[in-house]
């Protein structure tokens, strides 16, 4: 009895659902299907409105992000040479109207009633997991008041410029600041919290808008900030140095009131027996001394 039942629900599967053509179950389903160079022969209504094209408008190539295009394509043709072989796959696509999209496609290769491989891709839509990971990673890694890197971050950043310094050639140094707003708790205690905050994200603007490109700027604390300085120089450091005390000396124009605030930097310079962590507390260390002084 068990037996019947199964083969009675199997049968049924291959039946076409009740009134329901199998036109519009394709219809609905995000496919596309292209020869085994790419080009698209057929798309089901979901899977052109999605990707944004239509058959013989291009080569489903064409609609994969520049940087994803020479990996796809090789997958691609690894599957085609191996009719009833399948694999999954993701991918940026941009569409005709430039907006890009993240697709995850599960792709099969089949043989056509000529006989003739044929590459069929259901696609599904990750746009929306990809940026809410994106978005958490983001977050695991950088300060959520001022978008700097946190801690975390800093420590990989510093760890690659130790590692970098090691292999140098010509001389280069890696120099760490340390810098921590001068009497702080006076301004969150005058004029609250809210301004304290805009204080430490103005600041921590300027101190972006002083450093060269490669640098890193982090946040380490409420008050607290971290350069780091791979390939400098002496006359590099002299020149960031001013900049710094310029931008960061600059009246802040707050909610009814301008404010002035000032900073200590306390700066390590490294050498090739660098340690990471030794180095954060050494530039730690000569901040401290510069705010006693």
């Amino acid at each position: 009895m068990f037996e019947h039942a199964r083969a009675a629900r199997a049968e049924g599967l291959t039946a076409a659902p009740p009134h329901l053509s199998t036109g519009a179950v394709l219809d609905r389903a995000p496919l596309i299907v292209c020869d085994v160079d790419g080009h698209i022969t057929w798309a089901s209504a979901a899977g052109a409105n999605l990707l944004g094209v239509s058959p013989g408008m291009c080569g489903l190539l064409d609609a994969v992000d520049e940087e994803d295009r020479a990996r796809v394509g090789q997958e691609l043709a690894r599957i085609a040479a191996s009719p009833g072989s399948g694999r999954r796959t993701e991918f940026r696509a941009v569409r005709l109207d430039g907006s890009q999209l993240y697709l995850e496609a599960d792709v099969a290769c089949v043989v056509d009633d000529r006989g003739d491989p044929a590459l069929v891709l259901c696609l599904h839509d990750m746009t929306a997991r990809y940026e809410l990971e994106r978005e958490l990673y983001h977050r695991a890694l950088h300060d959520p008041l001022t978008a700097l890197p946190n801690r975390a971050l800093l420590e990989d950043r510093l760890e690659q410029a130790v590692a970098r310094l090691r292999r140098a050639v010509n001389g280069e140094a890696l120099v760490v600041l340390y810098v921590d707003i001068d009497r702080f708790k006076h301004v969150n205690d005058a004029y609250g919290h809210e301004a304290g905050d805009r204080v430490v994200r103005e600041v921590a603007r300027r101190l972006l808008s002083a450093v060269r490109p490669g640098d890193t700027v982090a946040r380490v604390g409420g008050d607290e900030f971290v350069i780091v300085c791979p390939d400098t120089t002496y006359a590099v450091l002299d020149d960031l140095a001013g900049r710094l005390s310029v931008v960061i000396s600059e009246p802040m124009n707050l909610p009814g009131r301008n404010l002035r605030v000032t900073a200590s930097i306390g700066i390590a310079v490294a050498n090739a027996d660098a340690q990471p962590v030794q180095l954060l507390r050494e530039a730690d260390a000569a901040m401290y001394r510069a705010k006693r002084a």
